[in-house]
């Protein structure tokens, strides 16, 4: 690599829909919208050496997808709709403007050829060091992927990248322990994340459509829970715990706080992107997002959760949900998907004999590893690999591991609670101490702990078909 990219571009948006119909119906654009882009900015393909490969005008808008996402992504922000925030999300774009903050710091946009670039297949946009001499920013084809709206935060979030604001290695979440710098220390800073959420408020309470305001709200959950390694204000680090008793809560280590509780019995829990889902034995899925309407959930996992036999249902243990595929982990069997749209594969685990997945709070890892009854570890292939594996071969590992707890969570005050392979809950006040019973649980057995921020206030970010305009 030439350049030291300040964001390792969207990692977290390519998975959202482009759901802003509203302003994405043309497929050109009319010849207003891009006489203001070029004579507003330099643009222009560059190759992976930052050469100049071909200056770009008019002529070149109806036959360039990758440009005509730009010029949609700056026309949302010339018509951009005036509303009112909560304070503590303002930003510098608050009072000068999206346009004004963007064309301030951006003259030259460089698309990069495919075929010769810096883009991999995740990054929409960035800027270099160099970059922030020449005012430049680098646009990836990945961006048209997206809708004008997800394009116009990013295009924001690479303009503070102009002034600094490198990002961190993340502390938490679905990057942590990679080496990908994909968080901003805080939101006081005011780095590339919190200029974009500042931004994605603006819309979510603007006068837009519900479609564009949900679109908004999801992006909002997304940052506010995963781009920040200290807490947003309210916000309160912890975990998310399912129980035995069919509840589900959060806990921060003082308070417990009950989120739901069904007369349907719970089988497991899983995070499958920033969204908690439960399994039930009746083989009806919910998920929490950020409301208490837990509503039954339709989709592949739900379809394929469903073509369990009622035994396998019976006995499921725990689910498993990585960036490419989800398991279901019964005492002597594993089904797994390889992506959400394909049929289940099998493996057998009587050797082993399962009683948890051990979750790991870096959920950014794919590796399946299932807790046995006598308490060792195993690594689980990848289950496009299930049919060539042979079950007298399968689970000789090179390390003997047998973790005290399947699944832990650190809390607000430092503590970390676990859960034992027998569900009773620890704790221990530091990563070196041992763990002991957390006494405030008694003898109450849970399934999982997952960690996670939490604050009411996020639900107070309702869904906008909700909501009286």
């Amino acid at each position: 690599m030439l350049f030291i990219r300040f964001f390792i571009s969207c990692l977290i948006v390519v998975s959202l829909p482009a759901l802003s119909d509203e302003v994405n119906k043309h497929n050109c654009h009319p010849e207003g919208d891009s006489e203001y882009i070029f004579s507003h900015y330099s643009i222009m393909e560059a190759d992976e050496d930052d050469k100049t490969t071909r200056q770009l005008s008019r002529e070149d808008v109806c036959n360039n997808q990758t440009l005509m996402k730009i010029i949609s992504s700056i026309e949302f922000l010339k018509k951009m709709k005036k509303s009112s925030i909560p304070k503590k999300y303002a930003t510098p774009i608050t009072k000068e403007g999206a346009l004004s903050f963007f064309n301030k710091r951006i003259k030259i946009i460089k698309m990069e050829n495919p075929e010769d670039s810096n883009c991999d297949n995740v990054t929409m946009a960035y800027v270099s060091e160099n970059d922030k001499k020449s005012n430049s920013l680098h646009v990836c084809n990945n961006i048209r992927k997206l809708s004008p709206l997800m394009a116009a935060s990013i295009l924001l979030h690479e303009a503070r990248h102009i002034d600094g604001f490198p990002h961190q290695t993340c502390n938490h979440g679905e990057l942590l322990d990679t080496k990908l710098e994909g968080c901003d220390e805080d939101f006081k800073s005011m780095g590339g994340y919190a200029i974009q959420l500042g931004f994605l408020y603006q819309i979510y309470y603007g006068k837009y459509s519900s479609d564009i305001r949900n679109e908004a709200r999801e992006f909002i959950l997304k940052l506010s829970l995963e781009r920040f390694n200290t807490p947003l204000p309210g916000l309160k680090k912890g975990g998310l715990i399912l129980d035995d008793e069919n509840s589900i809560s959060f806990y921060d280590g003082k308070e417990e706080t009950i989120l739901g509780s069904f007369e349907d019995k719970t089988s497991a829990i899983a995070l499958s992107d920033i969204y908690p889902v439960i399994f039930f034995k009746n083989g009806n899925i919910t998920k929490y997002d950020f409301t208490r309407d837990w509503k039954v959930r339709t989709g592949p996992i739900s379809d394929n959760y469903k073509k369990l036999n009622t035994d396998e249902m019976n006995d499921l243990l725990d689910v498993f949900i990585s960036r490419t595929e989800y398991c279901f982990l019964m005492p002597s069997l594993i089904k797994c998907s390889s992506n959400k749209g394909s049929e289940l594969v099998s493996m057998s685990l009587k050797k082993i004999q399962a009683s948890r997945f051990w979750n790991s709070p870096a959920y950014y890892m794919n590796d399946i590893r299932v807790i046995g009854v006598d308490g060792k570890m195993h690594f689980i292939p990848p289950s496009i690999l299930f049919n060539e594996y042979d079950e007298s071969k399968s689970f000789i590992d090179k390390i003997e591991f047998y973790p005290e707890v399947t699944s832990y969570a650190e809390m607000e005050n430092g503590d970390i609670i676990g859960i034992s392979p027998s569900g009773h809950m620890l704790k221990k006040s530091n990563k070196n101490a041992p763990w002991i019973p957390a006494k405030a649980f008694g003898e109450y057995t849970f399934k999982k702990i997952i960690p996670f921020y939490w604050s009411p206030e996020l639900e107070k970010i309702k869904p906008a078909n909700s909501q009286k305009n």
